[in-house]
């Protein structure tokens, strides 16, 4: 018998093994988001891939409630925040050609932009450590109206200039601003002469041939398969069309087909951009010796042994959540159309069924816990949190501590 027909025969004899593995998985799944599959209500989109395999994709729910139109694995939601590594992506480009280099001082690109006594550098910005404080909250606390003002990346960097000090000492710690991603869009411009969805199209989309992920440069262009993003109020689905356009950190759109070539991408398997793929998890030190938790456009973290690369995205009407795992080319992404369904608990429940853990059983002990009973009031205020603008509020509600950032809308316990 021939080398071919045995490998045949046992691919034949291994098929209903992996086809029943792969069913039961969609159906773990399947239960596991059923909450979220409710009829006619906005709901969410999940790819899971392993190596070349499509595990699981499906779009739940409806995407467009005016016209009851469904979720695909073709339509297109906002990636949130999960836009920074892209922006990283056409930062890549600009090195590679020698247009740019990690240590760049920011100065040379905006010449009126304070200096503080320290550099801030290309760097700082890619990995959150320059200490330039997030324009999303010097907005809100200067009263500024999300669902009426308009702003765009020039008015942040404006914003930005006017700071008279950092949140820290560039390269000393991590704090997450999202300005950082739109200063290094208004740098690919500036160098490129091209806005950043022209650029990003020409040198990284088209080449991975993911032809329907944009990035939002201009107000009132029709996107085709667009779930509308809503959030629910009284009972009621209300959508929101909000005047910004800035862009960047944030305000790009895709589906789950090309997101899983992205996933393969960042799992390092096509050739062409496994250095892209690197440079976005490449992890700079701080300057006490640690690494940052934070790459480029990327988390990186360590899950049951395993080095996990991930990131989120919240915005009106909507969460995106993308994880992979490079060693056992695992990823996942997730992006909804509803505000309140949080992707990142989702993310790593199904995670949780298809990675065996490296780490040591921890032993359980069964002593129980005392609880000394506290006087709740002493906790209630508003809390500043350090080297940042952000404030919590803190309120009682029924003998319940909540929690509200000022960022956020809805009070958590």
């Amino acid at each position: 018998m021939s080398k071919l027909k045995v490998l045949c025969l046992i691919i034949a004899a291994l098929y209903p093994t992996i086809s029943s593995a792969q069913n039961q998985l969609e159906n773990r799944i399947d239960t596991l988001i059923q909450n979220y599959t409710k009829l006619n209500e906005p709901g969410l989109a999940i790819s899971v891939i392993r190596s070349n395999d499509v595990l699981y994709s499906k779009g739940i729910g409806i995407a467009n409630l005016d016209y009851s139109i469904k979720n695909t694995d073709s339509t297109v939601f906002s990636l949130a925040s999960v836009s920074k590594q892209f922006t990283a992506a056409a930062i890549w480009t600009l090195i590679k050609e020698d247009k740019l280099d990690l240590e760049d001082n920011i100065l040379q690109f905006f010449p009126g932009f304070p200096e503080y006594g320290k550099s801030i550098k290309i760097k700082h910005l890619l990995n959150h450590t320059s200490g330039i404080r997030n324009y999303h909250t010097l907005m809100y606390l200067s009263g500024f109206n999300y669902d009426r003002d308009y702003y765009d990346n020039q008015t942040v960097l404006e914003l930005a200039k006017r700071q008279k000090h950092l949140n820290n000492i560039p390269g000393e710690k991590f704090i997450y601003s999202n300005t950082n991603y739109n200063l290094l869009a208004l740098i690919v411009e500036q160098i490129t002469n091209q806005n950043l969805d022209d650029y990003l199209k020409a040198k990284v989309l088209i080449p991975l041939e993911m032809k329907d992920t944009f990035v939002r440069v201009s107000l009132g262009k029709t996107i085709k398969n667009k779930a509308v993003g809503y959030q629910k109020q009284n009972d009621n689905f209300i959508s929101n069309t909000n005047p910004q356009l800035s862009y960047g950190a944030g305000s790009m759109g895709s589906h789950l087909n090309d997101m899983i070539i992205w996933m393969k991408m960042l799992n390092g398997q096509i050739p062409q951009f496994v250095e892209l793929a690197e440079f976005l998890k490449t992890q700079d030190t701080l300057i006490g010796g640690k690494k940052v938790s934070y790459g480029r456009g990327l988390m990186i973290d360590d899950y049951k042994g395993y080095e996990v690369v991930s990131h989120s995205g919240f915005g009106y009407g909507g969460q995106s959540q993308l994880i992979t795992v490079p060693e056992e080319k695992i990823g996942i992404i997730i992006m909804t159309n509803l505000q309140s369904i949080n992707p990142v608990p989702i993310s790593y429940k199904i995670l949780d069924m298809l990675l065996v853990s490296k780490e040591k059983d921890v032993k359980i002990t069964n002593t129980p816990v005392v609880f000394t009973p506290q006087n709740i009031k002493q906790f209630i205020g508003d809390y500043k949190e350090l080297n940042s603008d952000m404030i919590m509020y803190i309120t009682n509600d029924n003998d319940t501590l909540k929690a509200k950032s000022s960022l956020g809308k809805t009070p958590y316990h």
